[in-house]
């Protein structure tokens, strides 16, 4: 990406979750390591998430669960009065928790093995994925990260 310093830096998360989301991992460190050295704050949601799948796919399992908490910490100090007022305002909110639950269910599920059931896991995933109700482009977000994981964890 060729473009002015302000511009990169709004455009990283969406290069990130492209990446990630296409199992395009050379282009997903590049992207994460310009987020790192950008001036903007590196609190993105899609950037953090990014880092989980990069630390995950190069074998750093052992960082994943606390990055995780990580991510969980940051999203629960911005929550503040005007965030929690409804269900609508903090509709964002609850979506990244349902997300980083979901992804921490399906890391720390075990590998796939032919004598290990993953139905309970994928049941109690179908079952959270119905609670959105209608959300489709939510969904279509939170499918994408659960394949993304799946992947990897393949």
């Amino acid at each position: 990406m060729h473009l002015q310093p302000g511009t990169q830096t709004n455009i990283i998360p969406f290069a990130v979750e492209a990446a990630w989301a296409t199992n395009r991992w050379e282009s997903l460190s590049k992207y994460l390591d310009l987020a790192k050295s950008s001036d903007a704050s590196y609190a993105d949601f899609d950037v953090a998430i990014g880092e989980v799948f990069r630390d995950f796919q190069l074998g750093r399992k052992t960082n994943l669960i606390p990055a995780i908490n990580s991510i969980r910490e940051r999203i629960a100090a911005s929550m503040g009065i005007t965030e929690t007022a409804s269900l609508q305002a903090c509709h964002d909110i609850m979506l990244r928790c349902h997300i980083l639950t979901d992804l921490e269910l399906l890391l720390s599920a075990q590998a796939s093995e032919e004598d290990v059931d993953n139905r309970p896991t994928l049941n109690a995933l179908k079952r959270r994925l119905d609670v959105l109700g209608a959300y489709v482009e939510d969904k279509q977000y939170l499918l994408s990260i659960q394949r993304t994981a799946m992947e990897l964890q393949r």
